[in-house]
């Protein structure tokens, strides 16, 4: 480790380090992340704060942060636009395919926590 994350405590360790790699993540996909996060319920709202914890520079942040919700905006409006009287149909299916992804993603945080507490009792 270099100097800057030198630490005296394993639990202090385990927390920089995942400070790290989550900076190593945002250097090599944060412009993805940042982008595909807009059409993901609950990443949409906490992809800032994410971002910001990974040390993705600002204006990369600002700028693929607008373009995906451009996309979002173009592709919810030309669904309303041209499937009219269905648009609410499919907004529902939306919500519904939506929440199933983010309970999805919960799960696989809370089996990595558990798998962490584990390894960390042993």
């Amino acid at each position: 480790m270099d100097a800057g994350w030198h630490c005296d405590t394993g639990d202090m360790c385990s927390q920089r380090e995942s400070a790290k790699k989550m900076e190593t993540f945002f250097d090599k996909h944060g412009n993805e992340a940042v982008f595909i996060s807009r059409f993901i319920t609950g990443l949409r709202q906490f992809n800032g704060i994410i971002a910001g914890i990974g040390n993705m520079k600002w204006s990369k942040f600002v700028l693929f942060n607008f373009l995906g919700a451009v996309l979002w905006v173009l592709f919810w409006s030309s669904i309303a636009y041209f499937l009219g009287d269905q648009s609410e149909i499919l907004f529902e299916t939306f919500k519904q395919y939506s929440f199933v992804g983010l309970v999805f993603i919960a799960l696989i945080v809370y089996y990595q926590i558990k798998r962490k507490s584990n390894r960390a009792e042993s």
